[in-house]
């Protein structure tokens, strides 16, 4: 991703760096809030491994 900011910023030199980080905020957040997501409810992330190995 940060090099794609610095891509961003060399086609669109008139915006400032950052009001482009904050432009790209909700594709920061919603990774986050997945991470979150699977540590508080581990069998979402244990429910495909565990179908596909037959125990489940």
């Amino acid at each position: 991703m940060g090099m794609n900011l610095f891509v961003i910023q060399a086609q669109a030199p008139d915006n400032r760096a950052p009001d482009i980080y904050r432009g790209i905020l909700p594709f920061r957040i919603a990774p986050f809030m997945l991470l979150v997501a699977m540590f508080a409810l581990p069998q979402l992330a244990l429910w495909l491994p565990t179908l596909l190995d037959g125990s489940g």
